[in-house]
């Protein structure tokens, strides 16, 4: 009862909506084309299984609370360690929070570059399979990942750790590009 054409996204690929699914397989007899009866028991090649994708990917909650709102790009003050949280991908199917790890990025916003561009750079910071929605960067152990006065692209990645799950996240599991500027220039 799904139309095709209405689960089929801009490049042609297939995606489900939330739901269980039964999909079966089975042989049918054809002679000069035209079908005949069943060659096998329709209900013997049979297979469930569930789609649930995620109310979104992560997002940042921190540093954004130490931006000072009254200029373009938020300001983090100098810190060791600089606190970086995020949320994690929320089920929207009923599906228990958890079975993510995370992937962690920082890069470098160059002059007359949007915060998105900066991803075409070499990142200066990453740290992969990190365990929790927390990441603490110690400035002092990392010295000359974060300069005063440059400005900085955030991103964090959730990265299901169980093949077989049926959760999906959104953005290939990406969260939204965040800016900010450490301490002043």
């Amino acid at each position: 009862g799904i139309d095709l054409a209405s689960i089929k996204d801009a490049n042609g690929n297939i995606s489900l909506p939330d739901g269980n699914y039964n999909i079966c397989f089975y042989a049918r007899y054809f002679n000069g084309g035209i079908l005949l009866k069943d060659a096998s028991d329709p209900n013997a090649g049979c297979a469930f299984f569930t789609i649930c994708n995620t109310g979104g990917a992560p997002q940042f909650t921190q540093p954004i609370s130490s931006f000072d709102i009254n200029t373009p790009i938020g300001i983090v003050k100098p810190a060791s360690p600089v606190v970086f949280t995020w949320t994690p991908p929320q089920s929207t199917c009923g599906l228990p929070p958890g079975g993510f790890k995370y992937d962690f990025e920082i890069y470098e916003i160059l002059d007359n570059q949007t915060v998105t561009d900066a991803l075409n750079n070499p990142y200066v910071f990453r740290k992969t399979d990190l365990p929790s929605t927390t990441f603490l960067l110690d400035t002092n152990l990392y010295r000359n990942v974060l300069q005063e006065g440059k400005n900085y692209a955030i991103r964090v990645r959730a990265v299901n750790i169980n093949p077989a799950s049926p959760v999906v996240v959104e953005n290939n599991g990406y969260s939204r590009v965040e800016a900010f500027q450490y301490g002043n220039s």
